[in-house]
C-alpha cells in the first residue's frame, strides 16, 4: 500500500498541483503547462475550422434548408427543424475534433459523449445570446436593403461578417429575411456552443486527472492484485529468480562461516592451553580483522538484496 500511495502523491504533484521539481528539466514532464498549451491549440483549431467560418457562401445553406423545412403555420414563425438542423450539420464537421483531442491528451478514453450531447437540443441559459443575436439583427433590414437595391452591389458590408458576396441571393427574395434570421440564431447560438465544447473538455479533462490520482489507480492495482486468473496477490509476493539465487549464495556463505567460527574456537581453545598468554593475544588479534571483513560481506549482501 506504501508503493500505490507514493505513486498516487507523485502523479498528484504532476498531474493535479503541476509541480515538476522531480523533473524539472524535463518539459514533457511539465503536465499542467502542456495540457494548457494543447488546450489553447484545440481552441484555436475549433474557431478556425470550416464549420465556424460563417461568411462562406453567406446564407446558402439557409436557404437549402429552409427550402425543405417548409410547413403549414404563420409565415413569420421560424421552423425549429430548420434550425436543429443546421446545429447538427455544423457540430458533425467539428464532430472529429475533439475526439481527436482527447486520444492525444488521454489515450485510454475510448468514448467521448461531450461532442453528442451538443446534437440533442439547442438550449442555453447564458444571457449572451439574446444580447448577441439581437445586435447582429439590427443588421437585417440595412442588410436587406443593400442587397436588393437597383444597383445591384456584388459585395454588401456586414457587421461581424466582413464583405459578404450577395450575388447568388437575389434570385431568393422571398426567403431573405427568414434566412438572415436563422443565420443570426445560429452564428450567436454557435459561439455558445465552441465556448461550452472548450470549457467542458478542460473540466472533464481536470477531472478525470483528479480521479485518476485519486481512485482509478488504487482500483486497478488492487483489481490486479487481487484477481483470480491474474497471478493476484502471488505475482506481486513471488521472488524473482535473481533473488533466490542471492539468498542461496547468502546463506552457503553463512553456513561457511560457521564452520569457520567452530575451527576458529577450536584454535582458540587448544592456543589457550598450550601455548603462552602473549601468543594467544596474537592469534586473537589476527583472527579479529578476518571475522570482521566477513560481517561486513553479510552486511553487503543483506543490504543488496533488500533493494532488489
Amino acid at each position: 500500500m506504501r508503493i500505490i500511495w507514493l505513486a498516487k502523491e507523485s502523479l498528484r504533484k504532476i498531474l493535479v498541483r503541476g509541480e515538476f521539481d522531480e523533473y524539472p528539466n524535463d518539459n514533457n514532464m511539465h503536465c499542467t503547462a502542456r495540457l494548457v498549451d494543447m488546450l489553447d491549440q484545440y481552441s484555436n483549431d475549433l474557431h478556425k475550422c470550416p464549420g465556424s467560418d460563417s461568411s462562406n457562401n453567406f446564407l446558402m445553406e439557409e436557404f437549402k434548408v429552409l427550402e425543405e423545412a417548409k410547413w403549414i403555420g404563420l409565415p413569420n414563425l421560424m421552423p425549429r427543424t430548420a434550425f436543429l438542423t443546421l446545429l447538427q450539420n455544423k457540430v458533425k464537421q467539428i464532430s472529429s475534433m475533439p475526439i481527436e483531442f482527447i486520444d492525444n491528451v488521454w489515450d485510454y478514453l475510448e468514448d467521448v459523449v461531450v461532442v453528442e450531447i451538443k446534437k440533442l437540443t439547442d438550449y442555453t441559459c447564458n444571457p449572451e445570446y439574446l444580447s448577441e443575436y439581437n445586435k447582429l439583427m439590427a443588421n437585417q433590414n440595412e442588410f436587406i436593403k443593400n442587397v436588393l437595391a437597383d444597383e445591384y452591389k456584388p459585395l454588401v458590408e456586414l457587421e461581424g461578417f466582413g464583405n459578404v458576396d450577395v450575388r447568388h441571393l437575389w434570385h431568393h427574395r422571398t426567403l431573405l429575411s427568414q434566412a438572415f434570421d436563422l443565420k443570426m440564431r445560429l452564428t450567436a447560438y454557435w459561439r455558445i456552443v465552441l465556448r461550452r465544447l472548450i470549457d467542458s473538455t478542460a473540466l472533464h479533462l481536470q477531472f478525470s486527472n483528479f480521479s485518476l490520482v485519486d481512485k482509478d489507480l488504487e482500483d486497478e492495482i488492487v483489481k490486479d492484485m487481487m484477481s483470480p486468473n491474474g497471478g493476484g496477490i502471488e505475482k506481486v509476493l513471488e521472488e524473482a529468480s535473481s533473488v533466490a539465487m542471492k539468498r542461496d549464495n547468502l546463506n552457503k556463505s553463512i553456513e561457511v562461516l560457521r564452520g569457520s567460527d567452530n575451527v576458529e574456537k577450536k584454535k582458540h581453545a587448544k592456543a589457550a592451553s598450550t601455548e603462552s598468554p602473549c601468543q594467544y593475544i596474537s592469534l586473537r588479534s589476527m583472527s579479529a580483522p578476518i571475522a570482521h571483513h566477513c560481517l561486513l560481506i553479510i552486511s553487503e549482501e543483506k543490504k543488496k538484496m533488500k533493494w532488489s
